[in-house]
């Protein structure tokens, strides 16, 4: 059983994850403030100094070991390693009020009602990456990111209302499927007029991301299997260090 203090206020919304070690971790949302909860520590992950202040809209999962807030005016990617939740990318919202969020491994979505003199939307963006490109087209969006180190960068994204044959949608969901499970994932749409429509969700695969991809897996594994081989070395050798100890005893 783990237990944690929370200074300051109360909580609006708790996700429990694994680190890179395996070990649990609670990603702790309070109304302007998210924090990361590991074993016997809880620590601050934002507002980030860049940011600012920030208002807490949604925390959701993405892939094994990473989560996304979602707030008023960014989304946020991390990814905890080693207890330490690590920025992966920030990406810079139009600025309406959110209505719904889900992300994935590869992007997330947002809904986005309508406020002042923005309409409602409904955004599907890539996690953005330093290489990025403006994009160009009828249904597309250009959102200003950054990466990890704060490098500013654009984030393609595109208007979901393509799906509804230009009317704007009002609330949707999606099911994705977890990391190594077989399947794919399931987008769920509905727009006035315009009913609910549910569409297969996924990405094209390139055989040599694929292969790449593969070859990251088999690394980290290996370095995990180092790693947990420097542990139990240590941990032999503090044994043998006790056993010396006690034999001079006697």
């Amino acid at each position: 059983t783990t237990r944690w203090e929370v200074p300051n206020g109360s909580l609006k919304h708790v996700l429990l994850c694994h680190d890179d070690a395996g070990n649990v971790c609670g990603i702790l949302g309070q109304d302007n403030a998210v924090l990361l909860a590991t074993q016997g520590n809880v620590s601050k992950v934002l507002p980030h100094q860049a940011f600012g202040h920030i208002t807490v809209v949604a925390l959701k999962p993405v892939g094994a070991h990473g989560f996304a807030v979602c707030s008023r005016h960014h989304v946020y990617a991390f990814e905890v390693s080693r207890s330490h939740a690590e920025l992966k990318a920030v990406v810079e919202l139009p600025g309406a009020k959110v209505e719904h969020f889900f992300s994935s491994p590869y992007e997330f979505f947002v809904v986005l009602g309508r406020e002042r003199s923005h309409k409602p939307r409904t955004i599907c963006c890539l996690w953005p990456a330093a290489e990025d490109k403006v994009q160009s087209g009828a249904y597309a969006v250009n959102l200003k990111a950054w990466t990890g180190t704060l490098a500013e960068t654009s984030a393609a994204a595109v208007d979901l209302k393509l799906l509804m044959h230009g009317t704007a949608i009002d609330t949707m969901t999606f099911n994705s499927i977890p990391l190594g499970k077989i399947g794919q994932d399931l987008l769920a749409v509905s727009a006035v007029g315009g009913g609910v429509a549910v569409f297969r969700w996924g990405m094209e695969v390139n055989p040599a991301l694929e292969q790449l991809r593969e070859l990251k897996q088999a690394y980290l594994a290996q370095k995990e299997e180092l790693h947990q081989r420097e542990v139990l070395r240590r941990q032999l050798h503090r044994v043998q260090q006790r056993l010396q100890e006690t034999e001079k005893l006697e």
